[in-house]
């Protein structure tokens, strides 16, 4: 224990038992029980402190003998009095050294609110029941009732008027426990008589039962007496009991100095109230005797009432349950608001300032008042809002956690429906910034690249807190970035924006992503834009959008109406190695906050996740009508369409043709048709052609087999040029028209000996069929002509079957019809070809000519290892052509 600057003991001294022992009331201070002790001696205090080993003089040990005792001193008292040394010490003020704020000597720290003492205050009925006992809870600022006697503690003697025991006297007179010890004003100062008023006679205010100042009172008492502070606000909340006391002190004397004195009655009891406003008249007015003697606090120390006031005043608004609650509270206060907010400390002070609850509350009293802005910063709606603090960390952490334009799941929600999102998105993600930081809007634009003006996020911000949900969209952008601080994005976008772009996705490239992928390659900028927008998060053409780039950004947002699921993976794959030939291979394309940030909040916008995608697909993809016609149908607006297209883009159907509608019956069923068949095909006919020769095969077929572009056209069903296109996304070298370069045994072979036609080995060849006649008869082979039955011969053979006869009027028709027969025996063209020596090019067109002339479809082709089926009809004509086969043929 460090040295107490009280009076040293003698050294040599030695401390008795007094004789008459006189144990201490509960609760009852040292410097009384010390009193009681001479009076029941009838010796002076003086000679009490000698006899304990005391060592005159004694002028001030006064001021420390309530406070802190060495353990010298407390083992000397204890041996004299035959108490214990922890009763001993729990009659000085070290018991509440947290409160009152005094280090181990003794001496006041000012950490304590209202902990510095001087003087005591007293209850007049507990004096004239324990015959003039103090107790030393009275010497603490923060007891101003007698919860026994529910009363006011009186502060001054009735007489003089003067302070109780902020003086000690340890002189030569008897001591008179429960009078005034103070000197009579007026006698010299050598000697002057106490003036020895009976302090049990002093007015007080008494209190009915369950007061508010009462209830106040009992409530600092348990704060006083724990570790914890658990009421009103603080349940939810805990604070240390003097961070609490500090939160009282504080508010109560902000309402006080904010509140007209004739409106006092509306903030405190009434009755509490008039005896404020009586007893804070000047002193020297109702006691006389005093005038000139006034000179603080030690001699003028805040009454009792005041402190009432004070704690009962914030204890009305501090017993609320939670912080809104308690902030309308304060806001209903008839006072001046201003005022009351400037009083409020909210910087630290020795003493203790206001803690984070009553900050919270502060601040939520002046939600409404505050701008978007300020509310964003203050956290408005949270459970502990609060002025920001200066935090850089936190800033530059956020600066790569948010993208220029706001995630469009999350702007269609918190944006009342509206032609365009474009700004508010961008004001939106400058307004995550805002939150919790003391980052200005102009701070917030530049971290984002400058995308946006200062000037429209006010705007946006002013629109947005007129509506009716601002309380909802400020709750999830406060969710929002404590969702970002708490969970860093795995996307670093303060990066991605800093990227070299300048080689990003060259046309080429991406012609040929968009032919891999069924999409007409044209409108490369616009391609590069959505993807560069995509990976970013910022727009790829500055807002405001320039006049001559209005028709680009336009298109860059329509952009979402050309994505088909397998186009979006081929460019995210090509947005990864991008990023990778950057540097960046820990990154995914593009990602999106969790939607369970906004649930259950109610928001003016539009939740993407309740959209019905499967209509939507339907309508864009099968009836192809436009994004505006589409969100019209479903009541949405075109900025909820695109982000759920962005998202899940549809798959590619039909393409409808423009124009009048057709008005005849015949016209829509042939149109109908036209749509299956090429709905059927996968759309276009360049993905027909995609489809049916991945790279390798087309090689095969073209420069290994030799087959021309017109055979390879007839087994895709599309035409040369599209052929042609194709090989030149691949990198094949398309072979040059010229001299017809055939070898003569493998013609002869083919057209002589196994009867293949000549218009056959034209289209396989890739030749007209006039040069290979002509290089047949100048080769010297002779040019077979097919048999071709008339069709007054057809009509009168009863033993052929009517639906056969018009494939057999054709030239080489019975020829089709038996190598139908022999096509059907395998599950494929090319497995087919293979056994019978021929190209699947060429049967593949046979079947067709079939097909056309029976007016049927014979075979479904097989694809993606799903084998070749034959239909009905291709039985029933495969068996004809058997039985007439057998029969000698037609």
């Amino acid at each position: 224990m460090t040295a107490s600057a009280t009076t040293p003991l003698h050294a040599d001294a030695t401390v008795r038992t007094l004789p008459l022992r006189t144990a201490p009331l509960p609760g009852e201070s040292l410097d009384s029980w010390l009193e009681v002790i001479a009076a029941r001696y009838g010796v002076t205090l003086r000679e009490i402190y000698e006899s304990m080993g005391f060592e005159a003089p004694f002028t001030r040990l006064g001021l420390y003998v309530n406070r802190q005792l060495t353990d010298a001193e407390v083992a000397a008292v204890a041996t004299a009095s035959g108490c214990t040394p922890q009763q001993v010490r729990g009659m000085t003020l070290s018991r509440y050294s947290t409160v009152v704020g005094i280090d181990d000597t003794g001496r006041f720290t000012g950490a304590g609110p209202w902990g510095r003492v001087f003087g005591s205050r007293f209850c007049p009925s507990c004096l004239a029941a324990t015959g003039g006992s103090w107790l030393l809870r009275w010497r603490l600022m923060w007891t101003f009732a007698c919860l026994r006697h529910r009363c006011l503690l009186a502060d001054r003697c009735p007489h003089c008027g003067a302070v109780q025991r902020y003086g000690y006297r340890a002189g030569n007179s008897v001591v008179h426990p429960g009078r005034c010890a103070n000197p009579v004003v007026g006698t010299p100062h050598t000697w002057r008589p106490p003036c020895d008023a009976d302090l049990t006679q002093a007015p007080v205010l008494v209190l009915p039962a369950e007061h508010p100042a009462l209830v106040a009172q009992t409530t600092v008492d348990r704060l006083i007496d724990c570790d914890v502070a658990e009421f009103g606000l603080y349940v939810d909340h805990p604070q240390p009991p003097v961070a609490v006391l500090a939160d009282i002190r504080a508010l109560g004397n902000a309402i006080v100095h904010a509140v007209n004195i004739d409106d006092l009655n509306t903030v405190v009891a009434a009755d509490l109230a008039g005896e404020y406003q009586a007893t804070m008249l000047p002193q020297e007015a109702k006691f006389p005797v005093l005038h000139g003697r006034l000179k603080g606090f030690i001699s003028n120390p805040a009454p009792a009432v005041r402190t009432a006031v004070v704690a009962t005043a914030a204890f009305n608004i501090l017993k609320c349950s939670t912080i809104d609650a308690a902030a309308d509270a304060l806001a209903a206060l008839n006072v001046d608001q201003r005022q009351l907010q400037r009083d409020i400390p909210v910087k630290d002070r020795p003493s203790g300032s206001a803690s984070p609850v009553l900050r919270a509350v502060s601040t939520a009293s002046r939600g409404v008042q505050l701008s978007a802005v300020d509310q964003l910063r203050c956290r408005i709606g949270t459970p502990l809002p609060g002025r920001p603090a200066r935090n850089t960390t936190r800033v530059d952490r956020r600066c790569g956690a948010i993208p220029a334009l706001l995630w469009p799941a999350f702007a269609q929600i918190m944006c009342p429906p509206g032609p365009s999102q474009r700004h508010p998105r961008l004001a939106l993600s400058a307004a995550l910034h805002l939150v919790g930081t003391t980052t200005t809007i102009a701070d917030a634009v530049a971290a984002l690249g400058n995308a946006t003006t200062t000037g429209t996020v006010s705007s946006v911000l002013r629109r947005l807190k007129r509506a009716p949900e601002w309380s909802g969209i400020r709750s999830v952008l406060i969710r929002l970035a404590d969702y970002l601080d708490n969970f860093p994005p795995p996307i670093d976008y303060q990066r991605r924006r800093q990227l070299d772009y300048t080689a990003f996705l060259p046309d080429e490239e991406w012609a040929r992503t968009a032919r891999a992928n069924f999409t007409t390659p044209k409108g490369a900028v616009i391609a590069r834009g959505f993807l560069r927008e995509r990976i970013t998060g910022s727009p790829s053409i500055p807002m405001p959008v320039p006049r001559e780039a209005e028709s680009t950004a336009a298109h860059i947002l329509s952009f979402c109406e050309r994505l088909t699921p397998e186009l979006l993976d081929a460019l995210d794959e090509y947005a990864l190695n991008f990023l990778a030939g950057q540097g960046i291979t820990d990154e995914p394309v593009w990602w999106e906050p969790p939607h369970h940030v906004f649930a259950g909040v109610a928001l003016p916008g539009i939740d993407i996740d309740t959209i019905d995608t499967v209509a939507l697909h339907e309508m864009v993809c099968g009836r192809r009508i436009t994004i505006a016609e589409a969100a019209n149908n479903l009541g949405i607006t075109s900025d909820a369409v695109r982000c759920v297209l962005e998202r899940q883009p549809a798959l590619r159907g039909p393409i409808r043709k423009r124009g009048r509608p057709r008005s005849t019956r015949r016209k829509e069923h042939r149109v109908t048709r036209h749509r299956e068949h090429r709905f059927a095909h996968r759309g276009t006919s360049y993905g027909r052609a995609v489809t049916t020769f991945p790279r390798r095969r087309l090689v095969d077929l073209y420069a290994e087999q030799r087959q021309s572009l017109r055979c390879l056209a007839a087994q895709a069903d599309v035409s040369t040029s599209t052929i042609e296109k194709l090989m030149g996304d691949y990198g094949i070298p398309v072979r040059k028209h010229g001299k017809i370069q055939i070898d003569r045994k493998w013609f002869h072979t083919q057209h002589v000996e196994q009867g293949r036609s000549l218009g056959e080995l034209c289209r396989e060849l890739g030749v007209s069929r006039t040069g290979l006649s002509t290089w047949a008869k100048r080769n010297g082979i002779p040019v077979r002509r097919l048999e071709r039955h008339p069709v007054v011969e057809l009509r009168a053979n009863r033993r052929i079957p009517r639906f056969l006869k018009p494939a057999l009027a054709g030239v080489g028709g019975w020829e089709r019809l038996q190598r139908f027969a022999d096509i059907v025996r395998y599950p494929s063209f090319g497995i087919a070809a293979r056994e019978l020596r021929l190209h699947s090019g060429c049967l593949s067109v046979q079947v067709q000519r079939l097909e056309r002339d029976l007016g049927g479809r014979l075979v479904d082709r097989g694809h993606n290892r799903r084998p070749m089926r034959v239909t009905p009809f291709g039985k029933k004509v495969r068996q004809a052509v058997m039985r007439l086969a057998a029969a000698g043929g037609p």
